[in-house]
């Protein structure tokens, strides 16, 4: 979800865990624009939503692509792995649309 600029989402750990989260953004232009998103690092237990930051110039890029009309993906890749032993992960990769 795409709030103040910055996405949200949320994550459920049912034991402690370390999460990251990195990806980009897709703007469909002629060069069709990558946007990254600053990595995030987050202890957690439980359910929270999360901030996945942009710079202030990919902020503005979104922002004049979602105004015009333009097509916008995010593709997100988290890992979760567990801070007790045995330190079992797991990671997945989400293709996202965002919409204005």
């Amino acid at each position: 979800r795409l709030h103040e600029g910055n996405l949200l989402t949320r994550m459920t750990c049912t034991a402690a865990c370390l999460v990251s989260i990195s990806g980009y953004l897709t703007i469909r232009l002629a060069n069709g624009l990558h946007v990254h998103v600053r990595p995030r690092h987050v202890s957690l237990t439980g359910t929270r939503e999360l901030r996945v930051g942009l710079s202030r110039a990919s902020r503005a890029a979104l922002r004049r692509a979602l105004r015009a009309g333009r097509r916008v993906r995010a593709r997100l890749t988290i890992t979760a792995v567990a801070t007790a032993p045995p330190g079992e992960g797991t990671g997945t990769s989400l293709q996202i649309r965002l919409l204005r």
